[in-house]
């Protein structure tokens, strides 16, 4: 009997591994090997899974050894790709849409097995297309985020766009560095960069290009207080939204930050309807750079009045926050930390909330973390710890801009500065008034 049992098993487990052989047939791929760089044309009618967000993709592969740790970068001048690796079984091992500042495709991985891997390679969403280049390397290789580097990619970029008259190039590299610029408060040279990427984008027909750099506009207006001008340019993106291929994408990303910007009037009902109709699309097409930045903002709108909900909602950004743009990742360990340290759970907030900073300083992102050290300063408040709240507030100010548009950032970390020295002065008496509590 007990040999009849354990034959019915191995038939059984045989069977699962057949049927796993079957469902997963490694697609026809073009070969790369270690060390090389390939070059390659996406082209809008390249294979395509209708229903999708992503738009036409390739099929790469390479043999490699388990353990190997590798580095597969994906790179275009003009448009976003994304990658994802599967393993011999089919299984994801890993995924990237944007890894620096120039919408980098970038999977770090250690193989876990020997044996054929599989990369596919896609536009981010059905309006991503044209030339890019592969590249598969052994151990990390690090993002493009320093100055430096990030200028001599753009001016790479530049002349080999200028040499293949490739406008759709021209306008990608200027609106991507323009929204390096922005992110690093110089408003005036990102409008520059702007404006020439507009330019370059009427001429190449290219839409969506528009309507991205619609979104960027608004970013920077919103960002310097003129959010009835952001609105406006949002709602002329959302009507172009429309007319595109990858037009429910493009719909929930504007719609989210409509959402954002009546928040900051406190004009909740217009609020709540624009998240709504976000919502709706973003989980239906399932996106994580469509449902983080969601997410992370019903986190912010509901912080107040659910929180609860608020919570599940920044645990949810920040549980999808691999291989999205960095500012995202910046933004759900943001949001996750603050509910942590809000929920009373202040060495979980304070942890993620440190990794947040490295991140930020890496970047160079002032804005963010500034906001991350204010929120450290709070947990320290929490804690009774006067030196955490003083330290962390003087840091925050110090990345602050006295001349900024937008004076409340360091407003927050003056007024956290000053409750952090009331809390020094109040424990120091409380010290010199009964030793013993203080021992």
């Amino acid at each position: 009997m007990r040999r009849k049992v354990l034959l019915i098993g191995m038939t059984a487990g045989l069977a699962l591994l057949a049927g796993t052989l079957l469902i997963w047939s490694a697609p026809e791929a073009r070969p790369i090997r270690l060390g090389e760089r390939q070059e390659a044309l996406l082209q809008p009618w390249d294979s395509f899974t209708p229903g999708s967000v992503c738009g036409p993709k390739h099929f790469w592969s390479f043999q490699a050894e388990a353990g190997e740790r590798i580095t597969l970068t994906v790179t275009s001048y003009e448009f976003d790709p994304s990658v994802q690796l599967l393993g011999p079984w089919g299984r994801p091992i890993g995924w990237s849409e944007d890894d620096d500042w120039f919408f980098t495709a970038r999977v770090r991985a250690t193989l876990p097995v020997s044996g054929r891997y599989t990369a596919i390679v896609c536009g981010t969403n059905a309006d991503q297309h044209g030339t890019y280049w592969i590249a598969l390397r052994q151990g990390d290789e690090e993002p493009i985020w320093q100055e430096t580097d990030v200028l001599a990619f753009f001016q790479r970029g530049l002349a080999w766009a200028e040499s293949r008259r490739n406008g759709r190039a021209r306008s990608w590299l200027h609106l991507a560095l323009g929204r390096y610029l922005r992110e690093h408060r110089r408003w005036k040279e990102a409008e520059t960069h702007y404006a020439q990427s507009e330019q370059a984008a009427r001429e190449a027909a290219f839409s969506y290009g528009q309507w991205f750099l619609g979104l960027e506009r608004a970013a920077l207006l919103a960002r310097r207080l003129r959010y009835e001008e952001a609105i406006a340019e949002l709602e002329r993106m959302l009507d172009l939204a429309k007319n595109l291929r990858a037009a429910d994408y493009a719909q929930a990303l504007t719609l989210t930050r409509l959402g954002d910007l009546y928040r900051s009037l406190d004009r909740n009902e217009a609020a709540t309807a624009s998240y709504r109709r976000a919502l709706a699309l973003a989980e239906r097409l399932k996106h994580p750079t469509i449902l983080v930045p969601l997410y992370a903002s019903l986190s912010e709108f509901l912080r107040l009045s659910e929180r609860e909900r608020a919570s599940a909602y920044a645990e949810r950004a920040y549980a999808l926050r691999d291989g999205v743009d960095p500012t995202l990742r910046l933004l759900a360990a943001y949001r996750f930390a603050e509910t942590r340290i809000m929920s009373g759970k202040i060495a979980e907030g304070l942890q993620i909330a440190s990794e947040a900073r490295a991140l930020a300083r890496r970047l160079g992102c002032h804005d963010q973390e500034s906001a991350i050290l204010i929120a450290m300063s709070i947990a320290y408040f929490s804690l009774n710890d006067p030196e955490g709240v003083v330290r962390s507030a003087r840091e925050a100010l110090a990345l602050t801009d006295p001349n900024d548009d937008d004076p409340n950032p360091r407003r927050m970390a003056l007024q956290m500065q000053a409750d952090g020295e009331m809390l020094e002065g109040s424990m120091r008496r409380l010290c010199n008034s009964a030793p013993r509590r203080c021992a």
